[in-house]
């Protein structure tokens, strides 16, 4: 099915690679519109766990006949927050992982990683989920999609003993310095800015994204959380990744337009130019 119909006036630019979408109730239908209203083309819709994740893949089965939404993608796995789960939750997890790539819907496996800030989970326990995920991404060719928080040395630890990663991958909401930058760079990962980059304080963050080259780079909302400027403090959604978008852009002294069409391409080779047919694209 073409998505032409309905578009904005002016084409659809933004696209928002990492979202929470199960909060928002009923109003998820506007929040969507709303975000397809603001450009934003397409959105990888997250899972946490497995309820979050098959909620996930349902918005994106549903998304292809929505015309008013952006296009949606799924990621699927077990936030570290939940990892002593993990032996229950990884066999669901891969089912849906295993339905959303047989149905060309171009998942992702995640969000896992390290979280020791936290520590909500034992760290042992967080990383070998983090490994298992790690094991499904190569077993399913699959992008892998990663939360490090306070856990940089560990979390390289794994993906050096993982790489290469054919399929790619992103570090999500980006924390590290630029050394770690390089380092998943390095073994195929992107990196994913969020709502921080737009804040006063975020100078080295914004120098971070200066530097990467830009077929290395995404941006995100994590919504619900982290709101850019000049929505900062209210609860966050996918049509405020414009936002963020445009703090890249400066950062980088670039036009918002050439920045917004690398982020395009890039997503594209993660999620939705694999099987551009099964999202309705034109494009």
């Amino acid at each position: 099915m073409s998505r032409a119909a309905g578009s904005p006036a002016k084409p659809p630019a933004f696209v928002d690679t990492h979202a929470h979408l199960g909060g928002y109730g009923a109003e998820l239908p506007d929040v969507l519109a709303r975000a397809r209203k603001a450009g934003v083309w397409a959105v990888v819709a997250v899972g946490t766990d497995s309820a979050s994740s098959r909620h996930a893949l349902d918005l994106a089965r549903a998304a292809v006949d929505r015309e008013q939404w952006p296009l949606l993608a799924v990621s699927a796995g077990l936030h570290p927050h939940d990892a002593s789960r993990g032996a229950a939750e990884m066999p669901v997890l891969a089912d849906l992982l295993f339905a959303a790539k047989a149905e060309g819907l171009s998942p992702s496996v995640g969000e896992t990683g390290l979280d020791y800030y936290r520590d909500l989970s034992p760290r042992p326990a967080q990383r070998a989920a983090f490994w298992a995920h790690v094991e499904l991404a190569h077993k399913l060719n699959l992008p892998l999609v990663v939360h490090d928080r306070d856990a940089h040395a560990d979390v390289l630890a794994i993906l050096r003993g993982g790489a290469p990663f054919p399929a790619g991958g992103v570090m999500h909401c980006f924390s590290g310095d630029m050394s770690m930058a390089e380092a998943c760079l390095s073994l195929g990962l992107r990196i994913s800015f969020a709502g921080p980059l737009t804040f006063p304080r975020s100078d080295d963050a914004r120098a971070i994204a200066r530097a990467v080259p830009a077929d290395g780079l995404l941006v995100e909302t994590d919504c619900p959380y982290l709101a850019p400027v000049p929505h900062r403090g209210r609860r966050n959604e996918p049509a405020y990744v414009v936002h963020t978008t445009a703090a890249l852009a400066a950062a980088r002294g670039e036009h918002i337009d050439e920045t917004a069409a690398a982020l395009s391409r890039n997503a594209r080779q993660l999620w939705f130019g694999r099987h551009p047919e099964r999202h309705g694209m034109t494009r």
